[in-house]
């Protein structure tokens, strides 16, 4: 389990000592969060609904609705992508 100090510390981009990270690392960050869940939803969608048109229907609309924007463009939505990916990868997985 990644702890939130490494969330704080991965994306780096540090300007000077004691200063805060810029914004863009968590922001791309949560970008490749979100097109990870993306594919998950595109593979779960495969096995569920046995073809892909459906699937990659299904995909383009858990990628692209509004709702989702908040976990992309927040520093703070990193814990609503890391809780899809939780759930996503178990459903996977059984």
């Amino acid at each position: 389990m990644v702890s939130a100090a490494h969330h704080f510390l991965i994306p780096g981009e540090l300007r000077g000592p004691r200063q805060w990270p810029a914004p863009g690392g968590y922001h791309w960050v949560n970008l490749a969060l979100h097109e990870v869940n993306v594919a998950l939803v595109y593979v779960l969608g495969i096995l569920v609904l046995g073809e892909i048109a459906p699937a990659l229907a299904l995909a383009a609309i858990w990628g692209l609705h509004p709702l989702l924007t908040e976990a992309v463009t927040n520093i703070v939505g990193r814990a609503d992508l890391l809780a899809a990916f939780g759930v996503l990868a178990g459903l996977l997985c059984t």
